[in-house]
């Protein structure tokens, strides 16, 4: 899930496989499974995640969610605040790397 490149596909995986993944893991882990949204970093798998999480009704999964939410909302936050300036960063390092003889 941390893959930024492969997250839609991981977390569409993870979704079609979670009953099997949680027929696997003990009733008491099921909660914990909902931290993999933490993991995302998008406005859409967010609120797919969140929903997805809602709807399996899995006890003591609410605050695990809430704090989930929490994390990629300051994550999306984040990335949109510095995304500008690792781009002109990177433009600046590939001209100054490209002037070195």
């Amino acid at each position: 899930m941390q893959n930024v490149y492969i997250q839609a596909a991981a977390w569409e995986l993870f979704k079609s496989n979670f009953k099997a993944i949680l027929a696997k893991a003990d009733v008491s882990f099921g909660a914990g499974l909902a931290g993999v949204a933490g993991d995302l970093c998008d406005g859409r798998l967010r609120d797919d995640s969140q929903e997805f999480f809602a709807n399996q009704n899995i006890p003591g999964s609410e605050r695990i969610l809430q704090n989930t939410k929490n994390w990629v909302n300051e994550c999306i936050e984040v990335r949109s605040l510095q995304q500008a300036n690792l781009s002109e960063f990177l433009k600046h390092s590939s001209a100054t790397r490209a002037a070195i003889p």
